[in-house]
């Protein structure tokens, strides 16, 4: 996010439903044009434990129902693993963390109904949600509005206006001051927002809102790392 400029944009008046589950939702077409939403969601890294084969390590849901975890943390997802091997060593050796793009999520979750889908939350980002919605339930997503606008904070990414959903509620605080140093009279305006990732999701395959199109997700700390290291082993 070089050169960042910074403004309140109130063009995006979106009502996120709060929806508690991929695996439930019916992802059978997409509102807003498919190279859209794969712009949105394909460069986001998930993580799934998996066998050598990739093949997801799942578990029964009451319903009886085979529901596998989605990381948002690498980092998580290999705890989970070494975690398990306290009590299933020879379980644990068989498995392995194996990063996928968000897009291809949502699509397996459209295409099979034998295995459901759970995100897993980035560690200490749950209690961060409910700091701001103290009943908040879901993946969160954080974003900033201006109450004197309605509009979501938007910034400028290569000359393109966007508005920025966070994974980190810490990066989003960061943009916050920075905006409220360079316009101190509207720092009082200012709420951060918390969304559930599935609502998003859900919205974009719902929705015809063409404002849809200016949110990114922005990557955490521990994600960007982890994409820039794939970038250094491509020759």
């Amino acid at each position: 996010m070089k050169s960042l400029l910074v403004r309140w944009t109130a063009s995006l008046g979106i009502s996120f439903g709060i929806l508690l589950g991929m695996g439930s939702q019916n992802f059978t077409a997409y509102a807003l044009p498919d190279g859209d939403v794969e712009r949105i969601l394909s460069p986001i890294p998930v993580f799934m434990v998996t066998d050598a084969e990739g093949k997801p390590l799942t578990a029964s849901s009451q319903e009886g129902e085979q529901v596998a975890g989605v990381f948002i943390s690498r980092s998580d997802a290999q705890s989970f693993i070494t975690n398990l091997g306290t009590n299933n060593p020879d379980l644990a050796r068989q498995l392995q963390v194996s990063p996928l793009p968000l897009i291809q999520i949502v699509r397996q979750a459209r295409a099979q109904s034998s295995v459901q889908f759970e995100f897993v939350s980035m560690r200490g980002q749950v209690e961060a949600a409910q700091q701001v919605q103290q009943d908040f339930q879901g993946t969160p997503l954080f974003a900033a509005k201006a109450e004197s606008t309605g509009g979501y904070l938007s910034i400028t990414v290569n000359d393109r206006q966007v508005i920025p959903f966070f994974f980190e509620k810490q990066k989003l605080d960061a943009l916050v001051n920075r905006f409220t140093q360079q316009n101190p009279n509207q720092a009082n305006s200012i709420r951060v927002q918390v969304i559930p990732l599935e609502a998003v999701i859900d919205t974009l395959a719902n929705s015809e809102e063409e404002g849809l199109k200016q949110i990114i997700l922005v990557l955490s700390d521990e994600s960007l790392q982890y994409v820039r290291s794939l970038q250094q082993q491509t020759p």
